[in-house]
């Protein structure tokens, strides 16, 4: 199964949504986005959570399974199992600490983009958007033809410290890291897409970026900018918009501009 059809596939089995939106501030970096058509992909050490893609392997090891584990990873070189073994008997925890090390070594090279499922959330407007003066960008999963949206996951939020055994599910463990977050964070409502590296761009088809959103308090010169630039980038069919405060009300709505 290709890339496009597995995304659209977990879109019909409800896991995914088929439009996302990216909260981003007014600067040169988004402005490079439009131009390019191209997003960052920072690594998951970058991230303002110090618990974010940083949790713990609780697997129970046996010496059984600390052998087939080495004798997997070896791929021909020539380690020495049973000292391994030996060194690590007397401490119960250690090769679980050693195991939860080299998964975050594996974690931290990889590169994560975060969408949320909303465009009228304030606090994503007020915590990532510049205090209102920024932008939100919306996608269309399914107007993608690339493979930019190719490994794209929602978030889980658990109230509990999961219990995550890392060899048992080691073929999705680096998944699982970066897709699971305490529930105090559920308000913004993640969903992530994850390259092989990261700290570097990767382009998006530009038939997928259907509307940019601004801020309440985006200025006009900002607004004129940016459509501008879209207009001489060959963006098709993109709409902009704004949001606006409803009267008499704690709530905000998007508006046509």
């Amino acid at each position: 199964m290709d890339s496009n059809n597995l995304v659209n596939k977990l879109i019909q089995q409800g896991k995914l949504p088929s439009e996302v939106y990216k909260y981003i501030r007014i600067n040169e970096s988004l402005l490079k986005t439009l131009i390019n058509a191209e997003i960052w992909f920072p690594s998951p050490l970058r991230f303002n959570d110090p618990f974010d893609c940083q949790l713990d392997d609780q697997t129970i090891w046996t010496e059984d399974l600390i052998r087939e584990y080495l004798t997997t990873i070896s791929n021909g070189e020539n380690l020495d199992i049973d000292k391994i073994i030996t060194e690590r008997k007397f401490s119960p925890d250690s090769f679980s600490e050693y195991y939860t090390a080299t998964q975050r070594k594996i974690t931290s090279k990889k590169g994560v983009t975060c969408f949320t499922n909303r465009p009228c959330n304030m606090l994503m407007w007020g915590h990532y958007a510049d205090s209102h003066q920024g932008v939100c960008l919306k996608f269309d999963i399914t107007k993608d033809t690339s493979d930019f949206f190719k490994f794209t996951f929602k978030v889980q939020y658990l109230k509990n410290y999961p219990q995550i055994d890392f060899l048992k599910d080691r073929n999705c463990a680096a998944k699982i890291i970066m897709t699971t977050k305490s529930d105090y964070w559920k308000y913004e409502d993640e969903i992530r897409t994850i390259k092989e590296c990261g700290d570097k761009v990767y382009p998006f088809d530009k038939q997928s970026l259907k509307e940019i959103i601004f801020g309440i308090n985006a200025s006009e010169i900002n607004i004129k900018t940016i459509k501008n630039i879209c207009k001489s980038n060959g963006y098709v069919d993109l709409k902009f918009k704004k949001v606006n405060i409803k009267p008499k009300s704690f709530k905000i709505e998007i508006i046509d501009i």
